[in-house]
């Protein structure tokens, strides 16, 4: 089999806007105005050509989520400097919960939303001026047990719990509502004459920083940062002469803080992503070649309806959405809610945004093969279980399943996880069935590729 060259280039730009901004994740953004940062936010744009000069550019931004209308902007700019097509540019997030909350309380006529689209446009005219003749790839896997948890519990009692749903005080735990995903993905392109570029694909929430995580004994909280991401590119880089890309997998369900059962994880961000990233650094060695081949590329639209099955229930989420906004307080929502089956805050805001929405709704599923390795672009939050069945099943020898990318379609949670009942089904946009869906269509893609 002939091996087709590459050429690879690498463009990094920082994007931390040094004036204060709402920080998305962990409730009310009017809560956490940022005071400064401590890592600073990239945005990293990978440039693939191929034989045939077809190109893509892959991107991951130290932001929580992409939204449609942003990536449109920035795919229309970087078509203009670049000329690659829109529908081979894809734009992923490291879902950072310390990170300016576009598309929520940051819109297009916040001063962020320029820079994003500047900064994201130079990132990729500086990876398409890097690109290098790339030969050679290397690729392979590393389970990493004790660093990202499923984070819904099943007490003995039967009770579903866990992150935003159900308290823990007092409860006795059997164990987790379905298995992790603790396999790290990595894929090196070997280049001639400049460093080589490292693309990992692992899933666990970004939220390490939340909790208590203290640099020079101050809280992280209120400040902006990648979280553990930042300093797993930053060691990798330092040690082993590699251009790191990170892209966020399937951690919908997943964190990678600790959580109730597990004591043992560090919430020090700076220590768990040096400890990450050691992991990463122990599996190099043992990347096999892998088959570089010809640039292909599929999309697929898919068409699906909003789920009002809790519509009736508008006027008392309207009771519990007020009492969330004007409080904040988790546990008063809660308990106020169980009259009407609503479980949150979060969850009577969803009410009241599905009911407000119209029937129909739209996602981008993308795939890019390219050899032995290819890649799927999720716009939404899968869960661990699904992204799995992609993994296991894909025609390729490695697929990375990049989540949070070009559009925010929220979570789209597993069938396990409609029976079991969660905060990410109460966070829904579509109903039962979708994800497995998805899935459906993206290993379709993928096989496509490979007839």
């Amino acid at each position: 089999m002939k091996q087709m060259n590459l050429k690879v280039g690498f463009g990094r730009k920082d994007l931390t806007p040094e004036y204060s901004v709402p920080l998305a994740g962990y409730g009310r953004t009017t809560d956490r105005m940022s005071q400064g940062w401590y890592t600073r936010l990239y945005a990293t744009c990978i440039a693939i050509t191929d034989e045939q000069d077809k190109t893509v550019l892959i991107y991951t931004v130290d932001v929580i989520r992409s939204i449609q209308s942003w990536t449109d902007e920035v795919r229309r700019k970087v078509t203009e400097a670049t000329g690659v097509p829109g529908e081979a540019i894809m734009i992923s997030a490291v879902h950072t919960h310390s990170a300016p909350d576009i598309g929520a309380a940051i819109k297009e006529d916040h001063p962020f939303y320029e820079q994003y689209i500047r900064t994201l446009t130079e990132a990729a005219m500086d990876a398409m001026a890097d690109r290098t003749p790339t030969k050679a790839a290397a690729m392979g896997r590393k389970e990493i047990h004790g660093m990202n948890f499923v984070r819904h519990y099943i007490t003995v009692d039967g009770e579903v719990i866990g992150d935003n749903f159900g308290d823990p005080t007092g409860k006795v735990f059997a164990g987790h509502t379905m298995p992790n995903d603790p396999q790290m993905q990595l894929l090196r392109l070997i280049r001639e004459g400049k460093p080589d570029v490292l693309l990992v694909n692992w899933q666990g929430h970004p939220t390490v920083g939340s909790t208590g995580a203290t640099d020079a004994g101050s809280v992280l909280r209120p400040f902006i940062g990648a979280d553990y991401v930042a300093p797993f590119r930053d060691h990798i880089e330092k040690n082993s002469g590699c251009m790191v890309a990170f892209f966020q997998g399937a951690s919908g369900n997943l964190n990678s803080r600790s959580r109730i059962l597990e004591e043992t994880a560090t919430e020090n961000v700076f220590t768990f992503g040096k400890q990450l990233a050691e992991h990463a650094m122990e599996a190099l060695p043992a990347l096999e070649d892998a088959y570089v081949g010809s640039l292909q590329t599929r999309r697929f639209i898919y068409e699906g309806k909003w789920d009002h099955s809790e519509d009736h229930m508008v006027e008392q989420a309207k009771q519990i959405r007020e009492l969330w906004m004007r409080t904040g307080d988790h546990v008063l929502c809660r308990e106020e809610g169980k009259k009407y089956g609503i479980h949150s805050g979060y969850h009577a805001g969803f009410i009241l945004n599905r009911a407000a929405a119209g029937e129909n709704y739209e996602m981008e599923l993308n795939a890019i093969g390219l050899g032995d390795f290819s890649f799927v672009t999720a716009p939404y939050e899968m869960f661990c279980n699904n992204a799995q069945t992609v993994k296991e099943e894909t025609p390729f020898s490695m697929t990375f399943v990049l989540t949070s990318a070009n559009s925010g379609a929220g979570y789209i949670a597993s069938e396990a996880a409609f029976d079991h009942g969660c905060y990410e089904v109460d966070n829904r946009k579509f109903g039962r069935g979708t994800a497995e869906k998805a899935v459906e269509h993206f290993l379709e893609m993928l096989q496509d590729m490979k007839a």
